[in-house]
């Protein structure tokens, strides 16, 4: 089978990707809903409540993050279905680098509205407002990325037959 090198075929591929990291991620927001419920007796109050209190961070996450997905999916659809990748390689390090960069963004935005404001030392604050939130959204998300890229992963190998293949 012969590779295509339509120029098109690369936007194609950048659509794909983007497209699958985007839902990716929105699977990825119910997952953390559902992984959140054990702590409120399996209501969803407390992820309402987590909304109307910090309706920044809420928006970080539910509008950057997939955004973000979407931008760093556009380069896994290219690496993957152009340049002929590791599809789990790159779902995998797409899902990790989308949660990552999303999770410094609400957490910079908490640390500079909260932290910087408040009376503790800036390293507690660092701790408490930039180290911690990335532990424990790694600690929880990390099964949920590892699934969810293998999926993908498993969307860009059928995208990858479908439609950059010739016979």
């Amino acid at each position: 089978m012969e590779r295509s090198s339509d120029p098109e075929q690369g936007l194609l591929a950048k659509k794909i990707g983007g497209r699958y990291a985007r839902n990716a991620m929105f699977v990825g927001l119910l997952c953390a809903a559902v992984i959140l419920m054990p702590f409120d007796d399996w209501n969803l109050n407390g992820a309402i409540e987590l909304v109307t209190n910090w309706p920044l961070q809420s928006a970080i996450c539910l509008v950057g993050g997939p955004l973000i997905g979407t931008l760093f999916g556009r380069w896994a659809g290219k690496e993957v279905l152009i340049n002929n990748r590791n599809a789990f390689f790159f779902s995998l390090a797409t899902g990790f680098m989308s949660v990552l960069a999303t999770t410094l963004l609400f957490s910079s935005v908490a640390f500079i509205g909260e932290g910087l404001l408040g009376s503790a030392p800036l390293q507690l604050d660092t701790l408490n407002y930039i180290a911690k939130p990335l532990y424990w959204t790694l600690l929880f998300a990390s099964p949920v990325i590892v699934l969810v890229a293998g999926i993908m992963a498993l969307f860009l190998r059928w995208a990858r037959k479908r439609y950059f293949t010739r016979t």
